[in-house]
């Protein structure tokens, strides 16, 4: 408890939550909005009082950033402290995604356990992570050849989110989510202004959220 009290300060914890923001592919604003606050609430300029006083994030404000981005505590205090936490449980793993696996209609990743060099990512335990390697460059200038998305299945999808999609002929396309119904699915190009392209959701083995990008 005492190393606890001696660690979490000011910098650390505000530096946390950046990292949270930018594990989810948002700005610390971005995040805020996400969350159901101001725009504005986690900006630098708001971080210190106009005396100079350190100004602490609310404990409702901290809730809601771990409800929106799906992280608890444990990864909270991880991201604070460092390798000198250990609750006991190890944060979720990334594996990456490099060989088709056998496809199936649906839209939850097939249960793999992840390989000891996994990327450890804030989130919750059950979150059906990986990570893709970019190879081409039709999703420039937002992806370009080379970058590494972390995606997940189990997040909740919004309109215009970035997403990987894998179709049944074990295709990974980066595409931009509009909408999806019991029939079909509703996508647009990544970047620029393009028609819908709809999918059969028997089509669809999986559609990922893209969560972070190595840019």
């Amino acid at each position: 408890m005492g190393a606890l009290s001696t660690d979490l300060n000011h910098e650390r914890l505000w530096a946390a939550i950046d990292a949270i923001a930018e594990h989810n592919g948002l700005s610390p604003s971005a995040l805020a909005r996400r969350a159901g606050l101001s725009s504005t609430a986690f900006n630098k300029s708001k971080r210190v009082t106009a005396d100079g006083r350190p100004r602490w994030p609310s404990t409702e404000s901290i809730a809601k950033i771990l409800t929106t981005t799906g992280a608890d505590l444990g990864d909270l205090a991880r991201l604070i402290l460092g390798p000198a936490v250990d609750d006991g449980a190890a944060p979720p793993c990334a594996t990456f995604l490099s060989t088709p696996r056998p496809a199936r209609p649906g839209f939850a990743e097939e249960g793999a356990a992840p390989p000891i060099d996994a990327v450890h990512f804030p989130g919750r335990q059950d979150a059906a992570l990986f990570t893709h390697e970019v190879t081409d460059e039709a999703a420039a200038p937002l992806y370009r050849r080379g970058d590494v998305l972390i995606a997940s299945t189990s997040a909740e999808l919004c309109k215009g989110d970035p997403v990987l999609v894998r179709t049944v002929d074990g295709a990974i396309t980066i595409l931009r989510h509009v909408g999806r119904n019991s029939r079909s699915c509703c996508f647009t190009a990544p970047v620029g202004r393009r028609r819908r392209l709809r999918l059969a959701c028997a089509d669809v083995v999986w559609i990922a959220r893209v969560l972070w990008a190595s840019q």
